[in-house]
């Protein structure tokens, strides 16, 4: 075989395991995790990521910071930047309230895609973190056939695409796996 032909199979076969690794863990089509475990998570952490591309939106101050909630000066909502992401409109002032517990690049991030992509809901910014992981675990699987075997590859892919946790956590935009 010549060279552009192993070219030609590896990235086929890469792009095949990305486009695996990203349904199997978006739509559980492998059926490795139970219906039950198998729902978006922590969606309070979440919120940080969204209180920021809210802020940016809207021009609400954010004190410098990357993360924070988003608010109406009463009591913490925190589905209220999943609402104004979504379409629904704010009649209230409001306000960005920081979280300094982190640099939150992922906030910046995600608030630049956002603003890039003629303003992308959350499904999209979701998928287009999953479609980064996807390639992340993809091209760390050629990795290890390189510099171990093809049989610890396989693990380490069947391992990361079958685990709940992984499922639960992959889209999620905070965490950023």
């Amino acid at each position: 075989m010549n060279g552009a032909y192993k070219l030609t199979i590896k990235i086929s076969l890469l792009i095949f395991l990305v486009f695996v690794t990203f349904f199997s863990i978006q739509n559980n089509i492998l059926k490795f995790s139970e219906n039950s475990s198998f729902l978006p998570s922590d969606r309070f952490s979440e919120s940080l990521v969204l209180g920021r591309i809210v802020a940016d939106d809207l021009n609400i101050d954010k004190q410098n910071w990357n993360l924070g909630f988003i608010g109406t000066g009463g009591p913490l909502d925190t589905e209220l930047p999943y609402r104004i992401i979504n379409g629904e409109k704010q009649n209230s002032q409001l306000s960005f309230t920081p979280y300094i517990s982190q640099l939150g690049l992922q906030g910046e991030l995600f608030s630049k895609i956002h603003r890039s992509f003629t303003k992308l809901d959350l499904d999209d910014l979701q998928a287009i973190n999953l479609l980064l992981f996807s390639l992340v675990i993809a091209g760390l699987s050629f990795l290890y056939i390189k510099i171990y075997d093809l049989r610890f590859a396989l693990v380490f892919l069947v391992t990361m695409i079958s685990s709940p946790w992984v499922s639960s956590f992959a889209a999620n935009l905070y965490w950023v796996p």
